[in-house]
């Protein structure tokens, strides 16, 4: 059973209503002496009603794991996970094995009067938020609340999960904002050395009085791989046409494992329509590029784009009028097109997506349009004399949902945007994504995404899993998607990325520009995810964990594979903070872009 470390809750700061705790402490010693009757959640619920009518007293849950915590400390014991996944609020947070805090860049960076040199047309720019993004988005908010302080945003984040009952030690950081590439330098620098020091300080019981100083990012770095809340992997946004060697390499310096970028459309013409200022071409470079540097590639997609512009009409137009759009394209046909493309097509195979059907808000210029009659959006639900619903929106990420190969995961459907806000036209269907897992599972139709087979909290033995092992191809390069998964292929329980690939370091296929001498001639691991602390079914009378060894097995094929197709080393790109964990088989960092490698011979 992992260790949790308790620290007092003045420190975390988190504030919470004020309640007889001696009696909460009563009641905490109560649920340990029944705890192996309390099997379920609805169990504990009944417990707590129960507790609370007998004491007369009002507690939260919350209340009653940081009672418990601090018994656990006072006594010197082990805290049971048992008791934590009771009270634990909103679990599937932390049932895919860590937690994902996102943090947002600053809408004026050291005083920059941008955070976006581009200007998208379907892209809000609300005053003092960062381009793209909008005040009252749960993220932003949380983000506008701390003054976009990279440290502040992270505490904030994780006390609110703390107290939730999830365990803070393993982080994969996602940093949104405007354009990366255009925020300047030091800003760059800084914020990702943030992000190192506020995970290796968030257990310190002296942060709030007298935090310590920030030192380099080479040394808040080096401190992560031991400290107790590790950076297990990291994300930034930037757009395709901006990768290129100095900011992969850049990526590499700050320990980023996952590269997201916005695609939008895989046809030129609506990315010429809506100003994108790059186009299919970059797009294929950009995930090429990534990939032979073994980063993991997240590609946004967006469904519902205005129709594309008559051949002849000049793109640079202040303002188009009707006349200027060719009304005959049916833009719903086209994205069911595309969603054959970039499932099918080995130059677009994402490793994850997010789907974001556009949404007209305020600040865009699309919303003008909109206004005039020029945007005309297919994704609004309508109502018929029957009064039936047709959605064809909806339908096409149903169809994506059906037709997605088993390596890809949808990370979103449909941007977290408060629809009565900010939405004046599209879909309006900001539960979509739940919308569309409820009418799969309803249905009985088989779906191979990622994130929708997770095994998360299902009832489901660890011990029926088998290796799986698919290989396709991928960007020039041959992919290897092993993973632990039922038999039916229903439930996953973790997988790895491997790429074998002769451009592996390379910046093309011409092999006449290195970019990473370390990863020539290697194999790569790309990825590596097991859901969890897996735990054997019918496992309740002391809490152990059941490991199977998912990781490990996992790996060590890799090695196999690899050692049968001629590679004589292996790669993988690691989080910062999981390094250690890799050094267990044999890795070990070399060169001077944080990859760690292992000689197979």
């Amino acid at each position: 059973m992992a260790e949790e470390k308790v620290v007092d809750i003045e420190e975390l700061g988190k504030p919470i209503k004020d309640v007889d705790y001696g009696i909460v402490n009563k009641i905490v010693l109560q649920l340990l002496s029944e705890l192996d009757m309390i099997n379920t959640r609805a169990e504990f619920d009944k417990f707590v009603n129960r507790m609370r009518k007998q004491h007369k007293i009002q507690f939260s849950y919350p209340q009653i794991l940081y009672c418990y915590r601090n018994y656990c400390k006072a006594n010197n014991i082990d805290i049971d996970d048992r008791v934590v996944s009771l009270v634990q609020k909103k679990s599937n947070r932390s049932a895919s094995g860590v937690m994902i805090v996102t943090v947002f860049t600053a809408p004026y960076p050291n005083g920059q009067a941008f955070s976006c040199e581009y200007d998208c047309y379907y892209c809000p720019k609300e005053p003092n938020q960062p381009r793209s993004y909008l005040m009252k988005e749960p993220g932003v908010l949380r983000a506008n609340r701390m003054k976009f302080d990279c440290v502040g945003q992270f505490r904030d984040r994780c006390r609110a999960y703390y107290f939730m009952g999830h365990p803070i030690d393993k982080i994969e950081m996602i940093v949104l904002g405007g354009t990366w590439s255009s925020y300047p330098k030091d800003y760059r620098d800084d914020f990702i050395r943030d992000i190192y020091y506020a995970a290796n300080t968030f257990y310190d019981e002296n942060f709030t009085t007298s935090p310590r100083d920030k030192l380099t990012l080479k040394e808040e770095q080096t401190i992560n791989q031991t400290a107790q809340c590790h950076i297990i992997g990291l994300g930034l946004e930037t757009r395709p046409d901006r990768i290129n060697v100095r900011e992969m390499r850049e990526f590499r310096k700050y320990g980023v494992t996952k590269v997201l970028i916005g695609v939008q459309s895989v046809f030129d013409k609506y990315l010429i329509r809506v100003n994108r200022r790059c186009n299919k071409s970059h797009t294929i470079k950009a995930i090429k590029q990534l990939k032979e540097a073994g980063f993991k590639v997240q590609c946004h997609i967006m469904f519902d784009l205005p129709q594309p512009l008559k051949d002849g009409v000049d793109p640079k137009k202040p303002q188009f009028e009707i006349d200027d759009i060719d009304t005959s394209v049916n833009v719903a046909e086209d994205d069911r097109k595309m969603i054959d493309i970039i499932t099918t097509d080995p130059r677009f195979n994402f490793d994850e997506i997010k789907l974001y059907p556009t949404m007209t808000t305020d600040y865009t210029r699309i919303k003008d349009e909109y206004d005039r009659g020029v945007y005309k959006p297919y994704g609004e639900a309508k109502i018929d004399e029957d009064g039936k619903m047709t959605d064809i929106l909806f339908d096409n990420i149903m169809y994506f949902m059906q037709v997605v190969p088993p390596y890809m995961r949808a990370d979103r459907i449909i941007r977290d945007i408060p629809v009565g806000d900010y939405v004046y036209a599209g879909t309006k269907r900001g539960n979509m994504g739940q919308d569309i897992h409820d009418t799969l599972r309803k249905n009985n139709i088989k779906c191979m995404d990622i994130r929708y087979r997770e095994i998360k909290k299902n009832d489901v033995d660890p011990i029926t899993a088998v290796m799986k092992e698919r290989i396709f191809d991928g960007s020039g390069g041959k992919e290897y998607f092993l993973s632990f998964e039922t038999e039916d292929e229903k439930y996953i329980f973790g997988f790895l990325r491997l790429r074998l690939s002769p451009d592996a370091g390379y910046t093309s296929e011409k092999h006449t520009d290195v970019a990473f001498p370390e990863l020539v001639g290697c194999a790569m691991i790309r990825e590596l995810h097991v859901y969890g602390h897996t735990v054997k079914v019918g496992t309740k009378t002391d809490g152990a964990k059941q490991h199977f060894g998912f990781g490990k097995r996992l790996v060590n094929r890799s090695f196999e594979i690899a050692i049968e197709n001629g590679f004589a080393k292996i790669s993988v790109i690691s989080g910062i903070g999981v390094m250690n964990y890799y050094r267990k088989f044999g890795f070990e960092i070399e060169g001077l872009n944080n990859y760690m490698i292992k000689n197979l011979l």
